[in-house]
């Protein structure tokens, strides 16, 4: 048997050397391996996330996208309680005679979805009208409804129109439908089918 330099010390010495590496190579490549399998799990995790958000999105996508392409469809005359049709006519005898005729919006009467409350407009001049609350002037010509909902609605929506007008401005509002068309734009390379009223 071979003498260790330094007699049975040195061997000891020698010993713990060895030992204290392979044990500390060994604790460093446990903690790598669970670092490496608890950022697999975080992985796994944020997958299975995705799938569920995408899915999610995909469900609310197929629910709201049917009545946001009508909302999107909507000539902006029915954001307003009467209007008049672009073309209406009138038979005098033989003749067709084109006259003006006021027509309820679809708006006034028409359900909505609970998360989809009020329909509105604005003018730069700063006023706000809806079809869901007519003036004085446009009750009368409305077709009538008598039911508490009805009327608990209509206050609803009066308090919902008042808080806006009071809260945004027309301005506002405006330059943030432009920011979201533009910011569209960046992101899908969609541009804009109109520009919001001025």
């Amino acid at each position: 048997m071979t003498n260790w330099p330094g007699g049975k010390r040195g061997g000891l010495a020698a010993f713990i050397l060895v030992a204290g590496l392979v044990i500390g190579g060994l604790a460093w490549v446990t903690a790598a391996a669970l670092r490496l399998e608890a950022e697999q799990f975080h992985i796994q995790a944020e997958a299975r996330r995705a799938d569920r958000l995408r899915l999610a999105l995909w469900r609310l996508d197929s629910h709201v996208f049917p009545i946001l392409g009508k909302e999107a469809s909507r000539p902006y005359t029915h954001f307003r309680p009467l209007y008049t049709p672009p073309l209406a006519w009138v038979r005098r005898g033989d003749e067709l005679v084109s006259r003006p005729v006021l027509e309820p919006s679809p708006l006034t009467h028409e359900p909505l979805p609970d998360w989809l409350v009020l329909h509105f407009e604005t003018a730069a001049d700063g006023r706000w009208r809806s079809p869901q609350v007519p003036s004085k002037s446009e009750r009368p010509w409305l077709p009538s409804s008598s039911s508490t909902a009805d009327a608990r609605n209509r206050g609803e929506h009066k308090r919902l129109l008042a808080r806006l007008r009071d809260n945004v401005r027309h301005d506002q509002l405006r330059s943030a439908i432009l920011s979201q068309q533009r910011r569209l734009k960046q992101v899908f390379g969609v541009s804009p089918t109109s520009n919001p009223p001025t």
